[in-house]
């Protein structure tokens, strides 16, 4: 049996990091907008990292907490985002210099792009039944090994 009081540190720690994700996001538009405000350098990301992270963290908390229409934007939105990142980077090629078309900023390299795109099938495709919690396992089990994958250096073939 689970522990009622390790089990509300363990949400209370979730939900500071998931807000502090959301906040992060937030000071780094804020830092792209309006550049002669003092944002740390240290939390500044691309404009489209920022939206990752603020639509990361706001469905994050949704599913902790339950709120099925803010899942459900938050998800397509991830979806969109990182979909866009993935086929622009694949049709942009190597020679290009990875700058968004619609921000003129750097855009989202794969890995995050990718992490974007699962979060976004994950909570679309919901966790109310237990057929779906092993979906969204095996979503996120392929999603780690296929990151692992990527991120993995280049080797020279002997």
């Amino acid at each position: 049996m689970i522990d009622t009081q390790n089990n509300i540190r363990l949400q209370s720690c979730l939900y500071v990091l998931f807000l502090l994700s959301v906040l992060s996001g937030v000071l780094s538009l804020i830092g792209h907008t309006w550049p002669q405000l003092p944002v740390p350098g240290s939390i500044m990301v691309s404009t489209q990292g920022a939206l990752a992270l603020v639509f990361g963290g706001i469905t994050m908390v949704s599913l902790m907490m339950r709120w099925r229409k803010i899942q459900r934007v938050t998800g397509y939105l991830l979806l969109v985002l990182g979909g866009y990142n993935i086929i622009h980077n694949l049709l942009a090629g190597p020679d290009d210099s990875g700058l968004s078309i619609f921000t003129g900023q750097p855009r989202l390299n794969y890995l995050p792009a990718i992490c974007t795109v699962l979060l976004g099938v994950v909570v679309q495709l919901g966790m109310e039944s237990t057929g779906r919690r092993r979906l969204a396992m095996a979503v996120g089990i392929f999603g780690v090994l296929s990151l692992i994958h990527i991120s993995e250096p280049t080797r020279p073939r002997l």
